[in-house]
């Protein structure tokens, strides 16, 4: 058998995976590590807002919840925690959570093609996940803007 270097980038409208990456690219490694930082602080704060409006929720329970996931602690993190206290299906938090206008969309990530170029910057073959893209992406040629 043998084991390949492969990566799973989550992007804004899907994922990337890597595959034959080179897993010291100082680039790859520090853009994620630099993402993943923005996105747990966001998740913070968006935790921070859902108990500011009553719920019973902290990224702290969050954090200590699922030491494995740290770093990459997403959206559906809080989501899942409120469903396991009772207040729905996550789809139903989601919308309400949205309705008070405190939704989780507002945490960005890096753009797929983006994603891409990372990949292929650490000498990988990118591969999306689940492929679906719109016409303004496919439009776009210009990837080397988004590095």
């Amino acid at each position: 058998m043998n084991i390949i270097p492969a990566i799973e980038v989550c992007c804004d409208i899907g994922e990337v995976l890597g595959y034959f990456i080179d897993v010291r690219n100082k680039k790859l490694i520090e853009t994620l590590e630099n993402e993943s930082e923005k996105n747990q602080d966001k998740i913070k704060e968006w935790c921070a807002e859902i108990k500011k409006k009553g719920y019973n929720l902290s990224f702290s329970e969050i954090w200590k919840k699922y030491p494995k996931a740290r770093g990459n602690i997403n959206g559906f993190y809080p989501l899942y925690e409120l469903y396991l206290k009772g207040y729905g299906t996550t789809r139903k938090i989601a919308e309400e959570l949205e309705d008070k206008n405190i939704s989780g969309k507002k945490i960005k990530k890096l753009s797929i093609l983006r994603g891409i170029c990372l990949v292929k910057n650490a000498g990988g073959v990118p591969v999306l996940a689940h492929p679906w893209l719109d016409d303004e992406v496919l439009k776009n040629k210009n990837f080397e803007k988004y590095v």
